[in-house]
């Protein structure tokens, strides 16, 4: 079974690395671990998930490696497979980043900010974000930010853009936004968009009709059906 990290096993980890790398580095960590540790929520992680890894070269994931080896965890107990959330952030992100507190030698560590993890978390929304944004809570300076997120990632992907802005209306954050048919690009969205325009919940078999229309036809068309 793969280890848990807790808040004080995430801080111990990042000094055990530190003491392992031989230059400055400097990593910007998000997910779980920037929650359980930069925020205080009491849960556990099965990895530290960073953002960037700056410079990102072959050495600095040796000594990742080292640091798995000796405490018997997985090799990417400390990843940067979150790297492609970049983009979802405005580039303001980096100004909002929090100092991991510690007498790191050449590690040198942030954890994003809380808007920020929570647009992160917004854009992802299983089951495990919902109950990680509920935990963060969000204020209205936030949601402020989170909106600039939201604006800026309209801009490179809309229809994940679109998404964020319905979870958020879900949340009561937000009025409930109305539905374009242009808009629509995913089965969730056209399930919601239906339920504006006739006021009531699609069927099963409704649901399944549009499954097997969109096997051939765009949702976004099938969307025009009910303007």
């Amino acid at each position: 079974m793969d280890k848990r990290f807790d808040e004080k096993e995430i801080i111990r980890l990042l000094h055990e690395l530190d003491s392992n790398i031989d230059e400055s580095y400097k990593i910007s960590i998000c997910g779980g671990a920037a929650i359980i540790a930069g925020f205080g929520i009491p849960r556990t992680t099965g990895d530290i998930d960073v953002l960037a890894v700056e410079p990102k070269n072959k050495s600095f994931f040796e000594s990742v490696k080292r640091v798995a080896e000796n405490n018997d965890l997985k090799p990417g107990w400390l990843n940067d497979g979150a790297k492609g959330y970049i983009d979802y952030l405005h580039p303001s992100y980096k100004k909002r980043m929090i100092p991991v507190k510690g007498n790191f030698k050449n590690l040198i560590a942030y954890f994003i900010s809380k808007p920020d993890l929570i647009t992160m978390k917004i854009c992802a929304w299983r089951e495990s974000d919902k109950a990680d944004v509920v935990a963060l809570g969000v204020k209205q300076e936030d949601l402020k930010i989170i909106e600039e997120n939201i604006e800026h990632l309209s801009e490179i992907d809309s229809s994940k853009a679109l998404k964020a802005h319905l979870v958020l209306s879900e949340l009561n954050l937000i009025p409930q936004r109305r539905l374009k048919a242009s808009e629509i690009g995913t089965l969730a969205e056209l399930a919601q968009f239906y339920v504006q325009q006739k006021s009531i919940d699609p069927t099963m078999a409704q649901i399944v009709s549009w499954n097997f229309q969109a096997k051939r036809t765009p949702i976004t068309e099938i969307a025009k059906n009910y303007e």
